[in-house]
């Protein structure tokens, strides 16, 4: 999901920069386009009359290839263009998109508008652009943003597969690796690559971890297999001592009794530091092969 909202919200924020740049670099055409023709038609009024404004209009529209382009000059209730009827527009607002009805069958057509007034003429000039160019980029909007919704979707999805088995792959490793020193293989390590990611520093830190570890346990045993080696030398002179006290003929035989008794726990003490001591051995020869 995380993947999957990054992606869409950059995907559609660049498509939605994409589509005002459009818009607006269309608009801006447009804009160039109506003043280029509305300083001609000044000029022309300029230096023969507003009248004149009539018949360049006319000229404009037989040598114009461009079928986007319309102009209208009305004189009172006389139509000069190639449009059939005036629009409704706002005689105070110089820039505005209006609709303009064609013939039977035809879809309306819509225009972006400059009005010009002739001071103290009955003279009113309409230059006009089609907004074709504009509404295709509008209706592909929806039409792009879904498709960028589903391709998000695809490649979050993708994404995060691939992330998630990147993870697991190393982490099963990890796991494996904390398994078998589990079972008693205390030299097992987890396998590092070369990458020198997180996850290799991780593998590093763990097997660093295990080896100071396997130091300490070293450490512990031989302490243990010494201290029980120091421990058994004098318990066995001791019980050597015992024993010869019990020998002595004089002795009451309670007496005796109780050193029979303290021989046999020293006896037990001496068996369980041989044991600690075979342990030991058995332990360090398993670990050699």
């Amino acid at each position: 999901m995380i993947f999957f909202v990054a992606l869409c919200s950059a995907l559609l924020f660049l498509r939605a920069h994409i589509y005002y740049q459009s818009i607006s670099t269309a608009y801006e055409n447009i804009h160039h386009i109506i003043n280029a023709h509305a300083e001609e038609i000044d000029q022309g009024v300029d230096k023969y009359g507003p009248i004149f404004a009539k018949y360049l209009v006319e000229a404009i529209i037989e040598d114009a290839n461009d079928k986007h382009l319309y102009l209208l000059f009305r004189e009172g209730k006389n139509l000069s263009g190639n449009l059939n009827v005036w629009p409704e527009v706002d005689m105070k607002q110089t820039w505005q998109e209006v609709s303009v009805p064609q013939e039977e069958g035809k879809p309306p057509l819509d225009l972006l508008v400059k009005v010009k007034n002739f001071p103290r003429k009955p003279y009113i000039l309409l230059i006009g652009y089609d907004l074709q160019r504009v509404e295709v980029l509008r209706d592909a909007w929806l039409r792009i943003t879904l498709s960028n919704i589903a391709l998000s979707l695809i490649m979050s999805f993708l994404l995060s597969v691939m992330v998630v088995w990147l993870i697991n792959r190393h982490l099963r490793l990890i796991n494996r690796a904390c398994e078998r020193v589990m079972r008693g293989q205390m030299r097992y390590r987890v396998r590092v690559g070369g990458s020198n990611d997180q996850f290799d520093k991780l593998g590093l830190n763990i097997n660093n971890m295990l080896d100071w570890i396997e130091t300490l346990l070293g450490t512990v045993k031989d302490s243990t297999n010494a201290l029980a080696h120091d421990m058994r030398t004098p318990l066995s002179r001791h019980r050597l001592e015992l024993r010869a006290l019990m020998g002595t003929p004089d002795l009451p035989r309670k007496v005796q009794d109780k050193i029979r008794e303290a021989v046999a726990r020293v006896d037990s003490i001496v068996e369980m530091f041989d044991n600690i001591l075979s342990i030991a051995k058995a332990e360090s020869r398993s670990g050699s092969e």
